[in-house]
């Protein structure tokens, strides 16, 4: 029978392979880590775009009529400028660049989708909830 122990002085390979098992599933665990971190970083800072868009930005500027009012990000008074300083992001470019990079289409759907819910709470508000009907087949709004 042939034992996994080594002789005196020399080394143990049965050891070894554990050993570098224990760490490839060491480092596995680690990456996986790493990434639901950063999956709850990203979903946090998600959360606290939408509230910044929704509380601050909304107040300051109900549409967004232009690409080129989204991608600049640069002058002090652009949207990207705007939401990165209510947010408190560091000054650097690079940081500044990659943060509205990841989050300007964030921005654009979410002042929009904040945009049309007012617009409907206004309409049933100033309608009321019984008395406005949409017919599916016609696409009409007949009021009862």
């Amino acid at each position: 029978m042939i034992s996994p122990t080594s002789n005196a002085g020399q080394p143990n390979l049965w050891e070894g392979a554990q050993s570098s098992a224990a760490e490839d599933q060491l480092s596995r665990l680690k990456e996986e880590l790493r990434m639901r971190d950063q999956e709850d970083s990203d979903r946090c800072d998600a959360l606290l775009v939408k509230k910044v868009v929704k509380s601050d930005l909304f107040r300051k500027a109900k549409f967004i009529t232009s690409q080129e009012q989204l991608d600049n990000c640069g002058p002090k008074k652009s949207v990207g400028a705007f939401v990165m300083s209510k947010l408190g992001v560091e000054d650097r470019t690079s940081v500044r660049k990659q943060f509205w990079g990841d989050h300007k289409d964030l921005v654009m759907d979410t002042l929009t989708k904040h945009r049309n819910t007012v617009i409907h709470q206004m309409k049933t508000k100033f309608w009321g909830k019984s008395t406005v009907t949409v017919e599916k087949n016609k696409g009409i709004l007949d009021a009862v």
